[in-house]
């Protein structure tokens, strides 16, 4: 593996930044990607299609499904050439075009790890429902409305009745198996201390699933002695957001599918990296670590969190001693504790995360 490959975020759109990635060099690859139509992240890039196409000369308009943070509709373009789309992860016109970008994702990542290696996919999942994504009225396809708010759009997927389950995990699962992954196992995320659904007609929904898929039937399993007991209901309290991310990766989910997948030493792959959890969980398990991420403003939350483990990996004695400049149960990421935090991955690393050299082709 190329050596500047190793503890490194790269910022980007996934699909994009794997296809830069040698075949063969992660052990695993541990991610949540973005839910369909939970969130605006307002980080659109063009995403499939062709890479010399030059997408913008035949770019044309679609129609508007979802409004943005601002209320206003969010424009939606595609290439009439080689099929590209302008947009986001997560904020596609269709579940059907949703699914299809995660698996040209997954994809590439199966040709990224190791023939031994695995794929843990955390995902939550939505109902159908009328109207289009607006935050501010709290509407998604997250929700139960069952009254159009927004009639542009009526149902979110016209093929499935409303306020139905759209069984978005499933479709998933189904679609990488499909395209080659072996499906292991369907774990249950029980989510200890999360915040309940208001809802009067159906039961609140308390767990998100997490898919262990392996590349081939020969794979690594590191079934130590805390990975043994356990079977596939996992109870696991969820963690509050972190530098202003809506949807933090709880560290012991993560530590739970990094030590089941790899050992110490091993390069830990998350192509969604949002907060940083599985990269840091990573270090702190002697693995090392390879991240995307596309919005860049979870950037210095992101690389607090990698420097302070990197630096723990290095000098724990010292890092602990450090504690009062840099405190790991408190991470502020502002003017003060962003540079801090820093400046500690610097002294470990002895250079800046973002300007070491690029990968090797």
């Amino acid at each position: 593996m190329p050596p500047a490959l190793a503890d490194r975020v790269l910022y980007g759109d996934a699909l994009t930044v794997l296809r830069t990635f040698p075949s063969g060099i992660a052990q695993t690859c541990v991610c949540s990607p973005p839910y369909w139509s939970l969130k605006d992240y307002g980080t659109r890039s063009w995403i499939g299609g062709a890479a010399e196409c030059g997408h913008e000369a035949h770019a044309i308009e679609q129609p508007s499904v979802w409004r943005g943070g601002d209320g206003n509709p969010v424009p939606s373009r595609s290439c009439s050439r080689c099929a590209a789309w302008f947009g986001e992860i997560g904020m596609e016109p269709t579940v059907e075009a949703y699914i299809r970008h995660l698996v040209a994702a997954f994809a590439e990542v199966q040709r990224v790890v190791r023939d031994t290696g695995t794929l843990w996919v955390v995902m939550g999942d939505a109902y159908n429902a009328y109207g289009n994504r607006s935050p501010s009225q709290g509407l998604s396809a997250h929700g139960d409305a069952s009254r159009p708010t927004w009639t542009a759009g009526g149902l979110t997927t016209p093929t499935v009745g409303n306020k139905s389950l759209m069984g978005l995990p499933w479709r998933l699962a189904l679609a990488l198996q499909d395209g080659g992954w072996i499906l292991r196992n369907d774990c249950i995320w029980r989510k200890e201390r999360h915040a309940p659904e208001r809802v009067t007609d159906r039961f609140p929904r308390g767990h998100e699933y997490v898919f262990m898929f392996s590349k081939n039937d020969r794979y690594l399993f590191n079934a130590d002695d805390g990975i043994a007991r356990l079977d596939t209901v996992w109870t696991i309290p969820t963690e509050s957001g972190r530098g202003g991310h809506p949807a933090p990766f709880p560290r012991q989910l993560a530590a739970r599918c990094i030590r089941a997948g790899s050992r110490p030493g091993d390069l830990v792959l998350d192509c969604f990296a949002g907060s940083g959890t599985t990269l840091e969980v990573a270090k702190d398990l002697d693995r090392r670590f390879l991240g995307i991420e596309l919005n860049k403003r979870y950037r210095a939350h992101i690389e607090a969190r990698v420097g302070r483990a990197v630096a723990r990996s290095y000098d724990r004695a010292a890092y602990d001693a450090m504690t009062d400049i840099a405190a790991e149960d408190e991470v502020r990421v502002d003017a003060a504790s962003g540079p801090t935090a820093q400046a500690i991955f610097d002294l470990a690393m002895g250079g800046d995360l973002h300007d070491r050299p690029p990968p090797e082709p």
